[in-house]
């Protein structure tokens, strides 16, 4: 299902930036890339687990792997042309806008549903 297929990457990748344990690594590794760390695995394999994250519906986080590959390809002084990354962005990009018109239209329904209710009352 999705959502173990969600928590088995998160594990994976948490795991892969803290392998001393579980208990850590999922809460701290979105903090860890953001602040720049781990620049190495994130050139690794930042990657196939934004593809992997994007395979299973979550584009944000796909996003934000993304994102930290950029900057750490940034930070190492990389100039050279990486068309893996290049070619997957619209892709995770094209994927976040439809999720976020979906969470709107929910919004949408949910505040019509509401009001509604309350002018049927």
């Amino acid at each position: 299902s999705a959502p173990m297929a969600v928590a088995l990457l998160e594990t994976k990748l948490g795991l892969l930036f803290h392998p001393s344990g579980p208990e850590s690594a999922q809460a701290t590794w979105r903090e860890d890339i953001a602040a720049g760390q781990h620049r190495d695995k994130v050139l690794a394999y930042g990657l196939h687990f934004a593809q992997r994250f994007l395979a299973v519906g979550r584009p944000d986080t796909a996003l934000e792997l993304l994102d930290a590959c950029v900057a750490a390809r940034d930070a190492a002084g990389i100039v050279e042309v990486d068309r893996r990354l290049i070619a997957l962005r619209p892709h995770v990009l094209a994927a976040r806008v439809e999720a976020l018109q979906c969470e709107s239209a929910a919004l949408e329904l949910a505040a019509r549903s509401a009001g509604a209710a309350t002018s049927a009352s």
